[in-house]
């Protein structure tokens, strides 16, 4: 049976079964999950993907602009896709969104999104960051470009607040963390949360060393199952 047949089946069996149960919270709330996990399942590629030679671009901030040997170097290096990085210190998603109009075209493959921290310090709330990078995914996709989100470190693991000021970001980040990764739609939402540890940063907010750069690479090559070249 072709992939595209399986996967329309499980999709209307899952659907049903979920409308089916819908006078319970608890049975829907699970059919809901069902439906995530199995269309998940059947659209991931069945082999390594061969990115070499594809355009990638790279919207950010400070966690990105780490040029000629960050995360985003690494990565492209190793698959071999051909890089674009926009990343400039201090900028906000709705800056973000400006330059990804201004740089993205039909030409690229996929888009690399890492921002927010810059919002939520200076006050705006992870709902509005996070319809901000929801924007930024519709884009992409208009223009058939693969999305991918990058939730960034763990505030609450990497942080030490020393004022009100502080622990209203660590919330509100994670607050935003958690919306990308559970209710995001249309791309792939790479969680690192668990993987950068304090002795990978640099400063206060968790600019990463070359560890934690090297991390996100390998995470993001195992999650897009992205093949390295030799």
């Amino acid at each position: 049976m072709k992939t595209s047949n399986l996967y329309y089946i499980v999709l209307f069996s899952v659907i049903s079964y979920t409308f089916g149960v819908m006078s319970s919270p608890v049975l829907y709330e699970a059919g809901l999950k069902d439906l995530r996990l199995a269309l998940d399942s059947i659209s991931k590629p069945t082999g390594p993907v061969n990115a070499s030679g594809k355009k990638a671009l790279f919207i950010g901030d400070s966690h990105t602009s780490a040029y000629g040997w960050g995360w985003q170097d690494m990565l492209c290096q190793r698959t071999g896709m051909k890089l674009k990085n926009t990343a400039v210190v201090g900028k906000q998603t709705n800056w973000m969104s400006g330059r990804l109009k201004l740089y993205a075209d039909t030409t690229y493959s996929y888009c690399f999104i890492y921002g927010g921290g810059n919002d939520i310090a200076a006050g705006v709330g992870p709902r509005k960051v996070y319809s901000n990078i929801s924007a930024m995914v519709s884009y992409c996709e208009e223009l058939n470009i693969t999305p991918v989100v990058i939730t960034g470190s763990d505030p609450e693991v990497v942080i030490s607040p020393v004022s009100n000021h502080w622990k209203n970001y660590i919330r509100n980040k994670s607050k935003l963390q958690s919306l990308l990764v559970d209710s995001l739609q249309g791309a792939y939402v790479i969680d690192v949360r668990d993987l950068i540890e304090k002795k990978d940063c640099a400063d206060f907010l968790c600019h990463m060393k070359k560890s934690g750069h090297h991390k996100i690479s390998d995470r993001i090559l195992k999650r897009m199952n992205f093949q390295e070249i030799h």
